[in-house]
């Protein structure tokens, strides 16, 4: 912590210490006097430090992300390294790792095709939030990564309340104190209904919420810029998930074709440029056929490039979610892909006329390439890789 008070400069874990510690005195304690001496401040910041790591270490053990065996020794959750590399490819990383491969290492894909637009008076704002979706979802996992984290950021609002944000935002500079008139003329020009204004102010303003996004010190409001932009993201984010779904969606047709690419580099022939199904009738689309006349080999690939839910990170919810799920576990996709080669198997003929190549007597394997690395690396006869290992895979 004293880095930060000498410096300016602030680790993540000692950011979430601080707010947590702010919050706490918001709103749970009482404030008397002033402290002067940084020493003091220090000693303050690093005690509750403790006391927030004590907690969320109970946390941890209660939802079983640590384990402590008998001899006392203590194990973290295997998948716990996904969750990181998650986090590094957002942005959420120490410091000492800005520099590494893993960090924001699908930013250039997330932003290949370019969308949204500039601001511009009178613009829908949807369209100008299109462009920052990798940034709503950094600010989701930044403020959900643990429960004691998550529980301050809770916010229930709704489309007038992030438009009088906006609104604020766009006409603050830098970090501002606004006067109580100044303020109220702003609510009332958005705001014909007084009762909605007061909720308004509850939802954000008072100390009804544990995390308030303005200010109100006596007789002004402190406003800052950059506090109001990423919290609007995050709120956007939390109202409507649309914008990021549709930013991942696309992502998704990206990293399809940068797996076609990939094999075309090491001699695979990848006939179609998008997602092929033999038939309107036929029961499965594939989003990636390659063969290689060379191996006498034919591969079916699925892409899957999600991420994992916040909510997975403890053994309980990871197996349901990211493995059990019949809909978007790995397992239930792995149990499709099955049924995708054995329908290839039987239809080779059609699919050889289709693709133009007599493919008769040729390995058909089933493979599915996931955004980080899967929990199960094969189900039967489907192979399961995390992009880097397919990457290196088919280097060779």
């Amino acid at each position: 912590m004293h880095d930060f008070i000498t410096t300016g400069r602030i680790r993540q874990n000692e950011l979430f210490v601080l707010d947590s510690l702010l919050c706490k005195m918001k709103n749970e304690w009482l404030s008397r006097g002033r402290q002067r001496d940084y020493k003091k401040v220090d000693e303050l910041l690093v005690a509750y430090q403790k006391e927030l790591e004590r907690q969320s270490f109970a946390a941890d053990i209660e939802d079983q992300r640590y384990v402590i065996s008998e001899n006392l020794r203590t194990f973290f959750m295997k998948y716990m390294a996904v969750f990181v590399e998650q986090q590094e490819n957002y942005g959420i990383v120490d410091i000492r790792r800005i520099n590494d491969p893993q960090t924001l290492k699908y930013a250039t894909l997330d932003h290949k095709e370019k969308v949204g637009e500039e601001y511009h008076y009178g613009m829908k704002m949807e369209e100008y939030y299109k462009q920052l979706f990798r940034f709503m979802i950094s600010m989701y996992y930044l403020l959900n990564y643990h429960r004691n984290i998550s529980s301050i950021y809770k916010f229930d609002i709704d489309d007038r309340d992030i438009a009088v944000l906006i609104g604020r935002m766009f006409s603050t500079n830098g970090y501002t104190e606004v006067s109580t008139k100044n303020m109220i003329e702003h609510l009332n020009m958005n705001f014909t209904d007084i009762e909605r204004q007061k909720l308004f102010f509850e939802r954000v303003i008072s100390k009804k919420t544990t995390a308030p996004i303005m200010l109100k010190l006596y007789d002004i409001y402190l406003v800052g810029k950059a506090t109001l932009t990423f919290y609007i993201m995050y709120l956007v984010y939390l109202h409507d998930k649309t914008i990021v779904q549709e930013g991942k969606e696309r992502s998704s047709i990206v990293f399809e074709d940068v797996i076609r690419e990939q094999l075309k580099k090491v001699g695979y022939t990848v006939p179609f440029l998008k997602e092929f199904k033999l038939s309107k009738k036929s029961p499965w689309s594939y989003d990636i056929i390659a063969y290689s006349t060379a191996k006498n080999e034919a591969v079916l690939i699925e892409a899957k490039y999600k991420d994992l839910s916040p909510s997975s990170r403890s053994p309980t919810t990871l197996l349901e979610q990211e493995l059990y799920d019949k809909d978007k576990g790995l397992l239930g996709e792995a149990e499709r892909h099955i049924g995708r080669v054995n329908f290839f198997n039987e239809n080779v003929a059609e699919f050889s006329k289709a693709i133009g190549n007599d493919l008769s007597g040729f390995k058909i394997s089933g493979l599915i390439v996931t955004k980080y690395t899967p929990i199960i690396y094969r189900h039967n006869n489907i192979n399961i890789l995390s992009y880097a290992e397919f990457e290196k895979s088919f280097m060779q």
